[in-house]
């Protein structure tokens, strides 16, 4: 499709809003919106001012990306980034001199032909002129590793406000694990998978890109069950719990659950 076809599209969509006919709202964007609307099997006819507002947010949430399993939920993240040429940026949770995790994930992504083209690091090697680079791919992925060290850093570099608003109006951000608990709205869910707090994070509020909590790498057990329904019930929010290889995608205000994830409901005294 050409940029004269795409125009034309964008004034169908847009039929009564001029500021985002004259130009806020750019062919560039109706990429991202077909591909989302072919996931959700909407005609082009249903892209009014509401619905491009509400379908900014792109969110996956990964137990892991370790296994077989995850290509369930590797084919949402293609449909979402819309292109097999997508550039991705890496955020490490702390510092991997060899950049042994990051080469890992580059020779992931690699298998769907997605180029993970940056890495940066907050604490040890942390180069701020790195940082709108980041901005600029089309997704971002947060790693996995300890969420309350991560969090901490991502405070200190003054990164949340931009990484709220880079998932409600620009990109993927691709939560994996302690990566993923950081895009709920408090991350004391980390407890659930064994991750030790770290002592200068004073503030655990996640980046509130959701309503639920999260927790990666559980186990069909009573007592994970027990702990997960008393944190939900604690947190009075919904909990999902993700076995390694499920997942959960949000786009816009659609939440899809991927393989076999637990959702935990608050229940009465």
């Amino acid at each position: 499709m050409d940029v004269r076809a795409k125009q034309r599209l964008c004034y169908l969509a847009c039929p009564s809003n001029s500021e985002l006919r004259g130009g806020g709202f750019a062919p560039r964007h109706l990429n991202r919106w077909q591909h989302l609307l072919v996931l959700y099997d909407q005609p082009i006819s249903y892209l009014y001012v509401y619905e491009v507002r509400h379908l900014m947010r792109r969110l996956m949430f990964y137990g892991d990306q370790a296994i077989a399993a995850n290509q369930q939920i590797d084919q949402y993240l293609l449909k979402l980034l819309g292109t097999t040429a997508a550039r991705i940026g890496y955020i490490s949770s702390s510092s991997d001199p060899t950049r042994q995790y990051f080469i890992l994930k580059r020779q992931y992504y690699q298998q769907y032909d997605l180029k993970l083209l940056l890495y940066v690091e907050l604490d040890v090697e942390y180069n701020p002129d790195l940082v709108d680079q980041l901005f600029a791919c089309d997704a971002i992925h947060l790693s996995g590793g300890n969420t309350y060290y991560f969090l901490y850093w991502l405070q200190q570099r003054g990164l949340m406000k931009r990484l709220q608003h880079y998932a409600n109006h620009e990109g993927v951000l691709i939560g994996v694990s302690a990566g993923a608990i950081i895009l709920t709205p408090d991350i004391t869910s980390a407890q659930l998978c064994g991750d030790v707090p770290y002592a200068p994070l004073t503030i655990c509020q996640g980046l509130e890109l959701v309503d639920f909590a999260f927790v990666p790498h559980v186990q069909d057990t009573p007592e994970d069950y027990i702990r997960m329904q008393a944190y939900a019930n604690q947190q009075q929010r919904v909990l999902y719990g993700c076995h390694d290889g499920d997942g959960v995608v949000v786009a816009g205000e659609t939440v899809t659950l991927v393989g076999n994830v637990m959702r935990m409901t608050q229940t009465s005294a």
